[in-house]
């Protein structure tokens, strides 16, 4: 099933062997090869080395640590609703004078907002709050109630291009399975919907049912 994803991208960390501390998860759904090709060079450009603003001091000390990273070549950005900062760091990045376009912006999704229209409108707050229309990634903070729910919303904020990547952070095994199985459905419905052969393969029965 995961081949026809079209490509993932995971960082893993542990504390110890059985506690996975962070997964992502980063799906880009269903595109032609020359988008393939232009996305997959704007994220090694802008995204590989990312500035997190967790716990930084808000008011002249967060601006002057954002405005010194900018100085210095940082054009990607990790920030979250539950970081508080979202509404300073999209002040500084528009005050930089960067083109939007250079910058590439991840915000988190919290626990308290999971859920199909909870996750829609958290999105919406985070950007107005960021002053963006779109962001370049958007992650699952932790695998909180309803988090499949939120994903789901998460995948058609990216098919309205609202999102450029979505993925999953603090994610256990189990957790990232099953988003993993239901991208892999909705990947096989684009595909029969526009007319491609698709042939997956599963020993598992449950798996040749679904």
């Amino acid at each position: 099933m995961l081949k026809n994803i079209s490509w993932i991208k995971s960082t893993c960390c542990f504390r110890n062997a059985n506690e996975p501390c962070r997964i992502i998860f980063l799906l880009n759904q269903g595109e032609n090869a020359n988008e393939q090709s232009n996305r997959s060079g704007e994220w090694r450009q802008n995204s590989l080395l990312g500035f997190g603003v967790y716990k930084i001091k808000k008011g002249e000390e967060f601006e002057r640590v954002i405005r010194e990273a900018i100085r210095v070549g940082y054009r990607h950005f990790d920030t979250a609703k539950i970081y508080g900062n979202e509404e300073a760091l999209g002040r500084e990045i528009q005050k930089s004078g960067v083109p939007r376009e250079q910058i590439f912006i991840t915000s988190k999704v919290w626990t308290t907002d999971l859920g199909y229209e909870a996750t829609k409108k958290a999105f919406e707050q985070s950007c107005k709050k960021l002053n963006v229309t779109y962001l370049d990634m958007y992650l699952i903070h932790f695998a909180g109630p309803r988090y499949l729910e939120a994903w789901k919303a998460m995948e058609e904020l990216y098919s309205e291009g609202k999102i450029k990547v979505i993925g999953v952070a603090n994610f256990e095994i189990q957790h990232l399975k099953n988003v993993i199985k239901s991208a892999a459905h909705i990947i096989l419905r684009w595909h029969l919907q526009r007319g491609i052969v698709v042939i997956p393969k599963s020993s598992n029965p449950q798996r040749i049912l679904r």
